[in-house]
């Protein structure tokens, strides 16, 4: 095991290089085409098995209640198959040409071993704390009404297909789509953070739904998941952030007594 400090963590040479061979616009070109292809083929899907109105998507006023019921039967399975199909996606773009998909979305051992995991965990929890209460005190009723959805979420009749969707489906493939293949060539032309800004202001785009508070939230740690990738130099620091929070914050709600 490494013996980096935590100061070192926090300040020392960023170990991340971005090795991409995506032409920035290119790439954002084709993080939109794999997110619509994601979006697209699990709605046309429950539509043909449940009749749900096809122009009824994530964001739109009539799609939570659709999406409880999605998430409380067979539908969470096809959510899943469509992350793993995204995840998959990501990976053979990324292998484009004649890269390595490993080297260009940092699906590498973090620099400084799990230590790294450590110190990302325990850095995450004050930030997510700061970031929460100022959410709540600027925008209660926007705050309360986010939990509320995730609470319809993690209280549906069966919940291990919906946890595996949030907890492990959802930051496998956005981790791996927007801080593994996009972040790397936009930072070239852009520098680090304008690009880690454009990045978590395009997957804030995918939480359209939420209140102001929530989306803040959500571009904030967005930002946090692109530092935590450039001081480990492994993409599987931020999964795994990404993982234990909805995780976590899903087995709460599930669990905490009403």
């Amino acid at each position: 095991m490494s013996t980096q400090s935590f100061r070192a963590f926090l300040a020392g040479p960023p170990p991340w290089r971005p090795r991409s061979p995506w032409h920035p616009v290119l790439a954002v070109l084709a993080a939109i085409g794999i997110v619509v292809i994601g979006q697209v083929v699990p709605v046309v899907v429950l539509r043909a098995m449940t009749g749900w109105p096809v122009q009824t998507v994530p964001g739109d006023p009539g799609a939570p209640d659709a999406i409880f019921e999605m998430l409380d039967g067979s539908g969470a399975s096809i959510l899943i198959l469509g992350q793993v199909a995204l995840t998959i996606l990501t990976i053979a773009s990324a292998g484009l040409f004649g890269a390595r998909s490993s080297e260009v979305l940092s699906l590498e051992r973090p620099a400084a071993g799990a230590l790294s995991y450590i110190h990302a965990l325990l850095l995450m929890v004050p930030i997510l704390v700061l970031i929460n209460a100022a959410a709540f005190a600027l925008h209660p009723s926007g705050f309360r009404a986010d939990f509320e959805q995730f609470a319809k979420l993690a209280h549906v009749a069966d919940p291990i297909a919906p946890f595996l969707a949030i907890a492990i489906g959802a930051p496998l493939w956005e981790e791996t789509l927007f801080r593994g293949f996009l972040l790397a060539p936009l930072v070239r032309p852009l520098g680090f953070w304008p690009a880690a800004v454009l990045v978590s202001g395009l997957w804030t785009v995918l939480h359209i739904g939420y209140s102001t508070a929530g989306l803040a939230e959500v571009f904030l740690i967005g930002l946090y998941f692109s530092w935590l990738l450039r001081q480990t130099g492994s993409l599987w620091v931020p999964i795994a952030c990404h993982a234990l929070y909805n995780g976590a914050l899903f087995a709460l709600i599930r669990f905490w007594p009403a």
